[in-house]
């Protein structure tokens, strides 16, 4: 099965303030990010993003997590980043965009993204978190967006095709000083990835096990490659 993934960037300056922008269709404020295009690993396009939303450049420092909503249909990679150029300002894309310190982050500002955020903010990488969507957004979203399509083809910028990935889930699992077992599946629609990972080792080994932690995401490999250590439980 091939997934839809975005990328998110948490941009933060050396005064440590972070890049916010404020949404043109939504009217809330983010981190930037959005969809994969063509081409281009999520890390690529966490600083295309986040260039088109707010005319800065940034360089991608390390990743932070993995997001997915319950069904496992998307997968958001989130990066923390550093400017190396251009000042944050409105764009095509974008209201506005400017820097907030930390405890001045705004109060209008979507709760998903406000976890990618403090997940950025915090010392902790390489995390992965399901993040179901509440009810408003899947009512309210999708015709925003059917809307801002069709506005986008009428002003003959159309919106870049939905890009598909192939992406491999491995487990790494110590089988108890016999050595390292791998075990490696398809994403599979209906679950987060380590969950369905987890549960296909557990059918393969006949034991009950947990997914621990995410070990590194390969972005440059096709298929990208997602690596996660098991334990017996």
């Amino acid at each position: 099965m091939q997934i839809k993934m975005g990328a998110d960037c948490v941009v933060r300056n050396e005064d440590g303030n972070i890049l916010l922008i404020k949404r043109e269709d939504f009217r809330f404020w983010t981190i930037p990010g959005g969809a994969t295009e063509a081409g281009e690993s999520p890390a690529q396009a966490a600083a295309r993003e986040a260039f088109e939303e707010s005319g800065v450049e940034v360089v991608v420092d390390a990743l932070v997590g993995i997001y997915t909503p319950r069904n496992g249909s998307t997968l958001m990679f989130v990066y923390a980043a550093h400017p190396i150029g251009g000042a944050p300002h409105p764009t095509a894309e974008s209201l506005d965009s400017r820097y907030f310190a930390p405890q001045s982050i705004p109060r209008r500002m979507l709760g998903v993204h406000r976890q990618r955020l403090f997940d950025a903010l915090s010392s902790e990488r390489c995390l992965y978190r399901c993040q179901p969507k509440p009810f408003w957004m899947n009512v309210v979203f999708p015709p925003l967006l059917r809307v801002r399509k069709w506005r986008n083809q009428r002003q003959g910028h159309p919106e870049p095709p939905v890009i598909r990935h192939s992406v491999i889930v491995r487990g790494e699992l110590t089988n108890n000083g016999s050595g390292n077992l791998t075990f490696e599946i398809e994403p599979q629609f209906g679950a987060p990835i380590w969950e369905t990972l987890r549960a296909s080792a557990e059918q393969l080994t006949g034991e009950p096990l947990a997914v621990t932690r995410l070990i590194d995401v390969d972005d440059t490999a096709n298929p990208i490659v997602i690596r996660f250590a098991l334990q017996h439980r």
